[in-house]
């Protein structure tokens, strides 16, 4: 993955906060100890640096009767120290380039404004996870 690779998820640049003019990047993992791995390692980076205006977040689609365990980064990275790029793009490696529904890119886009509205570091956990119903392109929780 290069710089190039990082804006994927990025059409255009329109100067509004919609998701499309914001670079976001995803990943899939087999399994949730690789998801939990890569989510911490970013998060550590990410404290480093309070001015950063990076979100990450760790989430579980559903994909039919399975679970998708993902990694999503919401802003440019590219902004990064190069050690701290470098260490978020390593983080991340483990797993598979995902494109995520447009209404899970728009939900965190707007998530990560929200959050960067509240203080310079802002972290929240859902224990026990909490289910979002977005839109028709997010499957149903099915065998969950």
């Amino acid at each position: 993955m290069n710089n190039e690779d990082w804006n994927v998820n990025k059409e255009t640049t329109t100067g509004t906060t919609d998701s499309a003019s914001v670079p976001m990047r995803a990943t899939a993992y087999a399994g949730e100890t690789g998801a939990v791995r890569a989510y911490m390692a970013i998060q550590d980076v990410l404290r480093e640096d309070e001015r950063v205006d990076i979100s990450v977040y760790r989430l579980m689609l559903p994909l039919g009767d399975d679970v998708r365990h993902c990694v999503a980064v919401v802003g440019d990275v590219t902004t990064l120290a190069p050690v701290a790029f470098v260490a978020v793009l390593a983080a991340l490696g483990d797993g598979a380039p995902l494109v995520l529904p447009e209404s899970v890119k728009a939900y965190l886009t707007e998530r990560a404004g929200h959050a960067a509205r509240m203080a310079p570091y802002v972290e929240a956990h859902h224990e026990g996870g909490r289910v979002v119903r977005l839109g028709e392109d997010v499957a149903p929780d099915g065998g969950r």
